[in-house]
């Protein structure tokens, strides 16, 4: 997005977890100080210092804090959740693979050859095959 010199406040959606299964989410606006052929100073509130000063917005869509519309705001806003969404599902299926691995070794070392989850699973599976293990069913433990 090119610079907007009439732009005066930009904006910048946020989530946040309110309780367990309530979430709130908010449109801040950020007003401009001033405007560079690049992009924007904007007046910042920072929460690690709890001071006020500012903050430069690069204009280019692709690198921006905020954004000069709503619906530029929001758009942005989903596909930052989506890359969240994918990160935290691919550390999930990591660490779960993982921790089935490690449980049916301990399992293995103290029972001999019996498995800890479905003898049709193979204990060993190559990380591409982890997708669709996770999303077909969950595996049963049985660890008496």
């Amino acid at each position: 997005m090119p610079v907007n010199p009439k732009a005066t406040v930009l904006f910048r959606y946020e989530d946040a977890q309110l309780s367990q299964n309530q979430f709130n989410l908010t449109l801040h606006e950020y007003k401009i100080l001033s405007t560079t052929p690049q992009g924007y100073w904007i007046e910042y509130f920072n929460w690690k210092d709890y001071k006020t000063g500012k903050k430069w917005v690069h204009a280019d869509g692709a690198r921006s804090f905020a954004f000069d519309t709503e619906e530029a705001a929001l758009r942005s806003f989903i596909i930052r959740k989506r890359h969240h969404r994918e990160h935290i599902l691919r550390r999930f299926r990591q660490a779960d693979y993982s921790y089935k691995l490690a449980c049916n070794k301990q399992a293995k070392d103290k029972l001999g050859d019996k498995l800890v989850y479905d003898t049709d699973e193979a204990l060993v599976m190559e990380m591409s095959d982890l997708e669709d293990l996770s999303e077909k069913r969950h595996l049963a433990w049985d660890m008496n």
